[in-house]
């Protein structure tokens, strides 16, 4: 009977292990993973039918981000103890006119930060984020969890309509909204974990380094 007790409690053990979640420094910035693993993610997906896509990383329909890792997007007052800023490049290969951003992007909800955060595409300063051109804040993002029950949709992010050359580098990043300094999110990576060119700001201004990048898109009206 107490080998009995003792399996069964084995087993609540590791069934606990493996949906628990934590924040690690990968690189430089803090990401948070699930201790699910990177097991396949089916995130189902649906692109705009009366937009443009500028650009996407995203994946298919049925395998749009990887969600069971993350970059945070913290606020200045935020439980990780600093301001984490995440931004991604990318180059318009025509003139477009730009009107949402869509990101894989959720509330991390550990530490009991806030929940309101500033999607915006930025000018590009010698290979860094500049300044914001045009950007919105969203709240109440969905909860992120690091298991498949996260998956589906992303953030679509409405914007007032902003004109982008053709050539002409810019980034997405996401912020704490002004408003709220303690907020608190993660930034899921792409589907396939590919690496790339990663922008962060932990407070003291812009670095670049190459890791996993988190899932993204720009649509537009042309």
């Amino acid at each position: 009977m107490k080998k009995t007790l003792f399996a069964v409690a084995l087993v609540v053990l590791a069934s606990v292990t493996l949906f628990a979640q934590s924040s690690q420094t990968y690189g430089v910035p803090t990401h948070v993973v699930s201790n699910v693993g990177n097991i396949g993610h089916a995130t189902a997906y649906q692109e705009p039918v009366t937009l443009k896509k500028i650009y996407s990383n995203l994946g298919t329909k049925t395998d749009a981000f990887d969600w069971t890792n993350g970059w945070l997007i913290a606020g200045p007052s935020a439980p990780l103890g600093h301001e984490q800023f995440i931004g991604y490049g990318f180059t318009p290969t025509k003139a477009h006119t730009a009107t949402q951003i869509r990101a894989a992007a959720f509330y991390f909800s550990s530490g009991g930060g806030g929940n309101d955060f500033n999607f915006g595409i930025w000018s590009d300063s010698s290979g860094v984020p500049g300044t914001e051109i045009q950007g919105k804040d969203k709240k109440n993002l969905p909860t992120w969890t690091g298991q498949q029950s996260d998956c589906c949709k992303t953030q679509n992010v409405t914007i007032k309509a902003t004109k982008l050359k053709k050539g002409v580098p810019y980034w997405v990043v996401l912020t704490n909204a002004a408003s709220v300094a303690n907020a608190e999110g993660a930034w899921d990576f792409v589907w396939n974990d590919a690496t790339g060119n990663q922008a962060y700001n932990l407070g003291s201004g812009w670095a670049t380094e190459q890791v996993q990048v988190s899932a993204f898109a720009v649509y537009g009206t042309k």
